[in-house]
């Protein structure tokens, strides 16, 4: 009968609906479990990157607060980054010397010796100290400087100079020592002649 067949076809789009709507409830509960972890993930992305942020900030306080003079490079020699210490001695800010060489900061033959050291502590693979001479607004000094691979990269290196790093400038040790000697009430004689020389040489 008609009103049999009606029955049957509403029974059957209550059944539908219903498992329409479990579906429906399903896929919703799906949606929000990977909608909420999406957020976790973001969450720890942004923490990490917080934690990133926070740890380059140390390490770039730190850098900028040593005396020494810090920088890293890449390869072929460009710099890549420098500490506050390297700017304010070789007038040069971090944006300016990016993508530089040391040909582009310092005469040919000392930046050939620069070079030269680079390469070498990259060819033996551990830091590699030596004494380089560096020209300043008031003539040349003598850095005690390590150069090492940044390990764990293959693509940088880094280095520092050590402006206390023990090398005594002979003159300006000298000079030292006959101010220190005629503060203790010595008279020093300038262009005296020697006359004669007892001891051992």
């Amino acid at each position: 009968s008609e009103v049999a067949e009606r029955s049957v076809a509403e029974d059957e789009v209550r059944r539908l609906n219903a498992l329409l709507e479990q579906r429906v409830a399903e896929r919703t509960a799906e949606l929000e479990a990977a909608n909420a972890s999406l957020e976790a993930a973001n969450r720890e992305l942004r923490d990490g990157e917080a934690r990133m942020r926070e740890s380059q900030q140390l390490l770039r306080a730190i850098i900028d607060n040593s005396t020494a003079v810090i920088f890293v490079k890449d390869l072929a020699g460009r710099y890549l980054m420098i500490n506050r210490r390297y700017a304010e001695l070789f007038h040069v800010g971090q944006d300016e010397i990016v993508g530089k060489t040391d040909y582009d900061i310092f005469p040919a033959a000392r930046a050939d010796a620069f070079r030269l050291a680079d390469q070498y502590a990259l060819v033996v693979g551990k830091a590699l100290q030596t004494e380089e001479v560096v020209p300043h607004d008031d003539g040349l000094h003598t850095y005690l400087s390590i150069k090492f691979p940044l390990r764990g990269t293959g693509r940088y290196y880094g280095g520092l100079l050590d402006e206390g790093g023990g090398h005594l400038h002979p003159l300006n040790f000298a000079l030292g020592l006959a101010r220190a000697a005629e503060l203790a009430g010595v008279k020093i004689h300038e262009n005296s002649a020697a006359i004669a020389w007892e001891g051992n040489l």
